[in-house]
C-alpha cells in the first residue's frame, strides 16, 4: 500500500512497540487540552494506536475510514494534571510484516484551554415533526 504524504508535510511510521514523545510545559493544571493527528493503515490488519498525557490514556482502534486523500483524523482529550507532561502515541502492535504500522501526520496539541459549557434546558428545541 502506498500513502502519500503531502507536499510540505511530514508523517512518522510507527513500527512495533514504537513511540513518539512530545513534552509540554505551560499548561494549566486541571485545564483540558487536545490532541488531534492525522494516521493512516499501512496494512489491512487491525491496528490501534495508544494515546496518553498526564497519567490518562485511551485507546484508538484505526478505522478503514479512508478520506479522499487516505488520512483519517483522530482527536483526544485530557485534563493537565501538572504544568509540565509528556503526550505519548504509541503502537503496541507486533507485526510479523516489518512494512507494517501506522503513520502519524500533522500532530497538533491545542495549547489552549478547551471550555466546557453547561448545557442549559432552555438551549435544547424540539421538533415534533414526524421523519
Amino acid at each position: 500500500m502506498v500513502l502519500v504524504v503531502p507536499e510540505g508535510s511530514y508523517a512518522v511510521r510507527l513500527g512495533n512497540e514504537a513511540s513518539i514523545r512530545q513534552r509540554l510545559a505551560g499548561a494549566a493544571r486541571g485545564a483540558r487540552y487536545a490532541l488531534t493527528f492525522s494516521a493512516a493503515r499501512t496494512c489491512a490488519q487491525a491496528e490501534r494506536l495508544n494515546v496518553s498525557a498526564s497519567g490518562q490514556w485511551a485507546v484508538l482502534p484505526m478505522q478503514t475510514m479512508y478520506s479522499s486523500n487516505g488520512w483519517d483524523s483522530y482527536a483526544w482529550t485530557w485534563d493537565a494534571a501538572a504544568n509540565v507532561f509528556d503526550v505519548v502515541i504509541h503502537n503496541p502492535g507486533v507485526t510479523e510484516d516489518p512494512a507494517c504500522g501506522s503513520l502519524i501526520g500533522n500532530t497538533v496539541e491545542n495549547s489552549s484551554q478547551i471550555v466546557i459549557y453547561k448545557m442549559w434546558r432552555q438551549w435544547l428545541t424540539e421538533n415534533s415533526n414526524s421523519v
